[in-house]
C-alpha cells in the first residue's frame, strides 16, 4: 500500500434504472496519518511513549513529545528555569545551577554594575595567563553572547541597550574554575 497524499479530483458516475448516467465531481484531500502525543498537563507539550496515530489531532494530544514531566504544566521546554532547585523546568536535561561564589572565584571573575541598564562589565583578573570562556544567557537559557578570552586579565564591556529587562546568567569558565553569575538588567 502506498502513502499518497495531496488534493485529487474524483468523478463518480452512476447509471440509474433507466440507463441514464449521472455524474458528480468531488475534490478530495488525502492526508497522511500523523503521530500525536498525549498532553496530560495541557501545556502544549506531549510526553514520549504516549503516542497515537491519527489523520487529525485527537483531543488532549499535541504534535510534539518534548515534555519531560507531563504531570506538571510548569515544566516544559518553554518554562523559565528556577536555578538551584534540583528540578529541570525547561526540559534541557539539567537544573541550571548558580554555583556559590567562593572567595577564589569571585576574586578572579566578576561583573558590574549589578543591577545595570546599559553596559555590562565583566572582569577577569588573574595573575596567570588563562583561557576563559564567557557566555551570557537569558533566563530561559538562550545564549545571547559567547566569547573566548585568552589573556592575563581584562574587561569585557557589553552594550545591553537593546536587551529586554530581566535576569541574565553570565557563565565564566576556565580550565580550573567555573562561576555562574546572575545579572539584573533594568529598563532603559
Amino acid at each position: 500500500m502506498s502513502n499518497v497524499t495531496g488534493n485529487f479530483t474524483v468523478t463518480a458516475t452512476a447509471v440509474g434504472n433507466c440507463g441514464s448516467p449521472a455524474s458528480q465531481t468531488f475534490s478530495v484531500t488525502v492526508v497522511a496519518a500523523q503521530i500525536w502525543y498525549a498532553d496530560a498537563d495541557n501545556d502544549n507539550y506531549g510526553a514520549a511513549g504516549t503516542d497515537s496515530l491519527s489523520c487529525s489531532q485527537p483531543a488532549g494530544f499535541v504534535s510534539n513529545n518534548a515534555d519531560c514531566d507531563d504531570a506538571d504544566p510548569g515544566i516544559n521546554p518553554a518554562a523559565s528555569e528556577i536555578l538551584n532547585n534540583g528540578i529541570d523546568e525547561n526540559c534541557n536535561g539539567t537544573d541550571s545551577v548558580v554555583s556559590s561564589i567562593n572567595e577564589t572565584a569571585s576574586e578572579i571573575f566578576g561583573l558590574y554594575p549589578n543591577p545595570g541598564n546599559r553596559l555590562l562589565n565583566i572582569f577577569i583578573k588573574d595573575k596567570y595567563n588563562i583561557e576563559v570562556y564567557v557566555s551570557v544567557m537569558s533566563a530561559d537559557g538562550k545564549v545571547l553572547w559567547k566569547h573566548q578570552v585568552s589573556r592575563q586579565a581584562g574587561l569585557i564591556q557589553l552594550d545591553t541597550q537593546n536587551w529586554p529587562a530581566g535576569f541574565y546568567i553570565i557563565k565564566i569558565e576556565s580550565e580550573a574554575k567555573k562561576v555562574d553569575l546572575k545579572w539584573l538588567k533594568l529598563d532603559k
